[in-house]
């Protein structure tokens, strides 16, 4: 028996395995979805926009690579809108997709990790206090992220297992650990001191202002020392632009 399809959320934010995204939910097709996925105890997937729009009918592109949203707490906003916090679980490839009446994207998807290599909810600590912003999303529109351009590889399985930080690591564990000290990245409740080479590279891609087509590229790559080697090029052409 084939498996069943899994519901897509295309976004203009990119979630990277162990990264806390905050979403607020208003569209009937979402909040079906939601029902369903929790009355089986599942997640959908993200995946970023490509051309479309978060809102209204079914976007026309998305990535081929995406990320499981595992919902990790939810509750009614002030403002009457149901108010998700998700953890970013397994990667995954959309093999094929198709659009409901109700204009929910469904597809048959490949994963990239095993269920033992996505983060545990262990490895990122307390989510914090829900309904905070940091690199969050409204499904009508609010951004963290801008600029440069990259290519991607790779699409067999991931490095299995925790690989260790190296020295040649420190700069960048640096500067997740100033990252973290920013009251809108405190309020997703991220660690603050990396735990491995995996940790590291989706905090710093999640959080770094790079495009949608470079997180893209990154989060495509399987090993992780390569997924920092190419966050490395990215801020080099960051401080390039910036002058620094």
């Amino acid at each position: 028996m084939s498996e069943p399809l899994f519901p897509l959320f295309p976004l203009d934010t990119v979630l990277f395995p162990g990264c806390v995204l905050d979403l607020q939910i208003f569209e009937a097709r979402y909040l079906d979805m939601l029902s369903a996925c929790m009355k089986r105890g599942e997640g959908f997937g993200v995946v970023g926009l490509v051309e479309g729009r978060e809102v209204g009918i079914a976007a026309e592109r998305f990535a081929e690579i995406g990320c499981e949203a595992l919902i990790r707490d939810w509750q009614q906003q002030p403002n009457g809108l149901l108010g998700l916090r998700v953890e970013g679980g397994r990667r995954f490839k959309v093999v094929r997709s198709e659009v409901q009446r109700d204009q929910l994207t469904l597809a048959e998807v490949e994963w990239l990790d095993a269920p033992s290599d996505a983060i545990d909810a262990s490895d990122i600590g307390d989510a914090g206090d829900f309904g905070d912003a940091g690199a969050t999303r409204n499904a009508d529109n609010v951004s963290v992220d801008s600029r440069a351009c990259v290519s991607a590889q790779s699409d067999a399985v991931s490095v299995t297992g925790p690989q260790p930080l190296l020295e040649e690591h420190a700069d960048l564990v640096a500067l997740l650990s100033a990252l973290a000290e920013h009251p809108m990245v405190a309020a997703l409740g991220m660690p603050q001191a990396p735990l491995n080479q995996q940790i590291l590279a989706n905090q710093l891609a999640y959080l770094l202002p790079f495009t949608s087509e470079q997180k893209i590229a990154v989060l495509k790559l399987n090993d992780p020392l390569q997924r920092l080697a190419q966050i490395q090029i990215l801020l080099d052409q960051l401080q390039g632009e910036s002058g620094v």
